[in-house]
């Protein structure tokens, strides 16, 4: 290599070339670290139901994180907390019959740990994309709600699932984590492949069917109690980037 440029052969296709070459871009769309030791609701909408609470915080609750949220359901059976992102996120799954976009991934990241796991409803429960459509005022994103693409929980075990207007898909883990434990997730949106489910960036799962073609998405959470118990989410930083390459 000369001068920091890559070594092309003679001879080379373009199409080799090319590959060499190709460079990704991590484009930054959203981030939150939490710092301002609050819920900052310029950036996030709740609804909290029965004995439901969220609170920020710079420290305490978790080794591990510098700040976090909060999410707690309470003791009070039927509590429940619902956080989404205001800013809503293009899809790069459009469903156009020809995509002109430069942008080949939307990727979701966020850090998490829950306590009680136990005493989570499962059939509500879910983090990760949710319908832009759905996310207005009064809105309880449950994962029974259409157009969603996220983790869910069965058995208390978290799987992947996508949703397309009511109809599903999901997916066992490979490995399924610790869900106490702080863990790293991630969730890669492709525009022609669908998407794939990231633990402490092992893949997980892969999902190509019955990814909702809406144009936008919210970031959520949710979670509710089915006992008189208080369960706890607690977020740790969040980010989404697009990807394109050169």
């Amino acid at each position: 290599m000369a001068n920091g440029a890559p070594i092309i052969r003679a001879g080379a296709s373009l199409d080799a070339i090319s590959k060499r070459v190709a460079r990704v871009n991590q484009l930054p769309i959203f981030f939150e670290d939490w710092e301002d030791a609050f819920i900052d609701y310029s950036k996030w909408y709740s609804v909290i139901a029965s004995s439901g609470t969220i609170d920020g915080s710079r420290s305490g609750g978790q080794a591990g994180l510098q700040a976090q949220a909060t999410l707690s359901t309470g003791a009070t059976n039927g509590g429940s907390v619902f956080l989404a992102t205001r800013k809503h996120v293009v899809s790069h799954k459009n469903g156009q019959a020809i995509d002109l976009s430069f942008v080949t991934k939307t990727v979701l990241e966020w850090q998490a740990v829950f306590t009680s796991v136990a005493d989570i409803e499962n059939a509500s429960f879910t983090m990760g994309f949710g319908s832009m459509a759905d996310s207005g005022a009064g809105f309880t994103a449950t994962r029974t709600v259409d157009n969603m693409l996220g983790f869910e929980l069965v058995s208390d075990v978290l799987r992947a699932y996508s949703d397309s207007g009511a109809t599903e898909t999901t997916s066992v883990l490979t490995t399924a984590p610790t869900l106490s434990n702080l863990n790293l997730y991630r969730i890669e949106l492709n525009r022609i492949n669908g998407a794939r489910f990231f633990v402490n960036n092992v893949l997980q799962a892969t999902i190509s069917t019955n990814i909702t073609t809406i144009r936008s998405f919210a970031i959520n959470f949710y979670i509710k109690n089915d006992n008189a118990a208080n369960t706890i989410l607690r977020l740790g930083n969040i980010r989404v980037y697009a990807e394109d390459v050169e």
